[in-house]
């Protein structure tokens, strides 16, 4: 999503842009003091061409593609980028970007005050309370304990196979013997088929609020998509109207949920519940728990969603990929006794059994994942680049941006196809080209942060792809039968993974059982 997207109902207009600029930066950087004279161990000081606001509007314009430009054009692993009064380092080198994610003196805390009053709308007790030292224990206790104890063990088995289920019911239905679905947009049955499939066992089956009113589906993705004009905390309910009201519908809907304490009920998953045990202990208000967790789908879906949809385009796309997963999958992964059919997919079996799908699977995520991780420096701290062993110093109330997207298409690590898709890029490397690649493929983050559902995610993307490719025919929807894949929209700052420009329209396909598949149940293993 695009500042400009946000905004689209403005005339565009540069002083317009000037004026958010200042208040994007305020948030973005809203700890950064008057600078001191330059460190010589810091990194280099890259000078936007228009001098003070040049990085502002860049990053404006381009959102996360601008890290790409500033590594294009310095050269450099790392650089120090002058806004206004303040200053802002950018890591482009995988080593640095990795030391920066296990650096303990980094922190996403100042990130995440700074956005709960305008992106959550919470009463101003809830904000000071954030704001304090016990608000930093809460923090502390969710990320470093409810949230990895609920994507550990039974808990985290539980939610998957409930999300399974889900899968597996979503294709009973979808067709039946031999009938054709024609999908018109393709990115639009992605998400609606990923949210149906993680919603009930997010909230448990019956409880679900997104179940008992479909239309709250388009209200999450309506919050999700004005991320940015919300953010800018100016009249909020007419910069971002679409965002705004979404987040309304969405509180309104989770309120009597936490009022009668259905996130206790067995069947909600252990990721709703600790969450809420959390702030329920430390006496928020009931509307502003509600109004906090109805960030929580972001969690569970806003990156899934978008992968699988490019998962699926880069495949499908490509008939001679097709053929070649399918006998991988079904020779390696499948088992059928009369009318079900079981595929196992954790993700040793993948990895070992089906290369080639898993070499697609990493594939996809190098070019799909353009994350910016930002943190601040809470004390003057180092790091230091493995590749180089050159140390670079990184000043307390800096804010630092690691680009994970860039360390992903760099030349020196994927040759000439580093923009394209290549299938088999990862199948049969030696250990040691193995080692080289692991340190530029971060998807999923790195150190504290790495991603806790990141294998709840594998799980619902190769249960959806293992089955179309097995158990379904696709097809463009084009006359001539060629596939036209979408173009990428922008890579917004505020999102981890990009999605297709203009929501995909005219992107469809047509889908129907493959024969001797028609009356198939499936079963998932994980």
């Amino acid at each position: 999503m695009a500042l400009r997207d946000s905004l689209n109902w403005l005339p565009a207009s540069f002083p317009l842009a000037a004026g958010i600029a200042a208040v994007l930066i305020a948030v973005l950087i809203n700890t950064l003091a008057t600078p001191k004279r330059a460190d010589p161990r810091e990194p280099p000081l890259l000078k936007p061409i228009i001098p003070f606001v040049g990085h502002i509007i860049g990053l404006i314009r381009h959102q996360a593609d601008y890290h790409r430009i500033l590594q294009r054009k310095s050269k450099q692993p790392i650089v120090t980028l002058p806004m206004l009064t303040g200053k802002l380092y950018a890591i482009f080198e995988p080593s640095l970007i990795s030391a920066g994610l296990k650096n303990k003196h980094l922190s996403t805390k100042p990130q995440i005050k700074s956005a709960v009053s305008p992106l959550m709308n919470v009463s101003k007790s809830t904000v000071d309370f954030i704001m304090s030292d016990q608000g930093d224990e809460l923090q502390d206790r969710t990320m470093l304990h409810a949230i990895p104890t609920s994507f550990s063990g039974e808990m985290h088995q539980s939610l998957i196979d409930g999300a399974l289920r889900e899968v597996s019911h979503q294709f009973t239905s979808l067709s039946s013997s031999s009938q054709q679905k024609t999908i018109p947009n393709i990115w639009l049955w992605v998400r609606d088929f990923v949210v149906k499939a993680t919603t009930p066992p997010v909230y448990g089956k019956h409880q679900d609020p997104f179940s008992k009113d479909p239309s709250l589906l388009q209200s999450f993705w309506d919050y999700s998509e004005s991320l940015m004009g919300l953010l800018l905390g100016i009249f909020p309910s007419v910069i971002a109207r679409r965002g705004y009201l979404g987040r309304k519908k969405l509180v309104e809907a989770l309120t009597p949920y936490y009022a009668f304490s259905a996130e206790q009920h067995p069947s909600a998953s252990g990721f709703a519940r600790l969450r809420a045990h959390e702030l329920r202990n430390v006496g928020l208000p009931l509307e502003d728990i509600a109004k906090i967790e109805a960030f929580l789908p972001f969690a569970a879906m806003t990156n899934t969603v978008p992968t699988v949809f490019w998962f699926f385009t880069h495949v499908f796309t490509r008939p001679e990929v097709v053929e070649k997963l399918r006998e991988e999958v079904e020779g390696n992964l499948l088992t059928r006794d009369g009318s079900k059919a079981k595929l196992v997919l954790s993700a040793a079996v993948l990895e070992k059994e089906t290369p080639l799908l898993w070499s697609c699977y990493k594939e996809t995520l190098r070019l799909t994942v353009h994350q910016i991780s930002t943190r601040t420096v809470m004390q003057d701290t180092t790091i230091t680049s493995a590749a180089t062993g050159q140390t670079y110093f990184l000043e307390k109330g800096t804010v630092v941006q690691m680009a994970i997207g860039v360390s992903h298409s760099l030349p020196e690590f994927w040759g000439e196809t580093s923009q394209e898709f290549k299938a088999d890029r990862f199948v049969g490397l030696m250990k040691e080209e193995e080692r080289a690649l692991k340190v530029a493929h971060q998807p999923y983050g790195g150190g504290l942060h790495l991603c806790p559902g990141r294998h709840f995610a594998l799980a619902e993307m190769m249960a959806i792809m293992t089955t179309l490719l097995v158990g379904f025919d696709v097809e463009s929807l084009d006359g001539d039968g060629a596939w036209r894949g979408p173009a990428r929209g922008t890579a917004s700052i505020v999102d981890a993974a990009t999605k297709p420009k203009d929501n995909g329209v005219g992107f469809g396909a047509t889908i129907q059982r493959r024969e001797g598949w028609e009356d198939v149940v499936w079963e998932y293993k994980f």
